[in-house]
Order: structure tokens, then sequence, then C-alpha cells
């Protein structure tokens, strides 16, 4: 089981550890086996999503109070089962798009962690980072992802129209977000009764 002081938040079953190289094994095995799958999950990756390809991307990307990595833990296994980042952080306006947002292990999807990753997200984006606002943009036909920011209480913002091409057609993407006040104010009180 991991140590609870290696957690930089945690939540009632998941903890945030900051990311090593170990983690980019789990990452490749995650990602979908196709191509538009993995489309629909990421527009910046390259298929097939190998090991090497995903420490080559983190390693390029990764920068303090910029580009930052984590992985998400289970806290009662140990297991590492997920992985967010945030990037193209904006310390001076107090923003941070989150990305590649995922439970990868699929026994733990299905289960409520999603709401949950919502909830440690917001506490590390809030409480570490000191953040005002995450953004999150989602392909329009990922429900399941849609459904998940939404239940965490990301609010829906508007479409930005056909940003994204794969294979001759274009793609819109939602464009949610989550504020300090809105967090504290509902989300927070809903999952710490």
């Amino acid at each position: 089981m991991g140590d609870p002081e290696e957690f930089l938040v945690k939540t009632q079953n998941l903890g945030v550890k900051q990311y090593r190289p170990v983690h980019s094994e789990n990452l490749s095995k995650w990602m979908p086996e196709n191509k538009f799958e993995l489309f629909m999950t990421s527009a910046s990756l390259k298929f097939p999503v190998t090991t090497q390809l995903f420490e080559d991307y983190r390693q390029s990307r990764e920068l303090p109070n910029t580009h930052e990595f984590l992985a998400v833990y289970h806290i009662a296994s140990g297991e590492h089962i997920g992985h967010f980042e945030l990037k193209n952080i904006s310390l001076n306006h107090e923003h941070g798009p989150l990305a590649h947002v995922l439970l990868g292990d699929k026994k733990f999807r299905g289960t409520g962690y999603g709401k949950e990753l919502c909830q440690l997200m917001a506490d590390y984006g809030f409480n570490i980072k000191k953040l005002h606002r995450l953004s999150a943009s989602v392909q329009l036909c990922n429900i399941a992802a849609i459904t998940v920011y939404v239940k965490g209480g990301f609010v829906m913002e508007g479409i930005i129209r056909d940003v994204l091409k794969f294979d001759g057609k274009r793609y819109s993407l939602y464009q949610m977000s989550l504020l300090r006040s809105d967090w504290r104010s509902t989300t927070r009180e809903k999952l710490d009764p």
C-alpha cells in the first residue's frame, strides 16, 4: 500500500503522487488500441502510444508550474490507476487546463471514482497550485467524460467548433470549467458530508 505521506492530495479512495518515468509504462498500456479511439482520448499523442513515446512526450513538455504530470493511486490497494496533467498553467491568471485525464485501469471504471478524480484534480489545482480556474476540453461525443465532469462540478461554457481534424473530418469540443468558488460551495460539500 502507498505511504499516505507520499500523496500530494488525497480523497477517501484516491491519492495523487508526483509523476515518475515508471508511470509511463502503465500509461502506454491504458491508451486505446486504434487510431480513432486514441484521437478521441488525445489529439496530441501519436499512435501507437508506447512507453518510450509517452516518456518522450513527457520529457519534452514537463516543466514545473507550466506543464505538470500527475499519477493517480488507489489508496487501499496502492495501485497506480490513473493520470492527469495540468498544461499551459498561468500562475499570473491562476488558470490551468486539464489534459489526458483518465482512470486507466478498467477495473476502476464505472465505480464512481470519476467524480472522486474530479475532486482530486480540484484539490490539487486549487489548494496546491493556488489556481482560480480549471478547464477541460472534451470531444462532443465523449458522453462518459462529459457526465463525469458535470457530476464533478464542471460547468459547460460552450463549444469550440471544428477545432480538430481526423481522416478529413472535423471535430468540435465542449469547453468546460470549474472555479474555486464553485468547487468550494457545491462539489466539496457534496463529496465531504
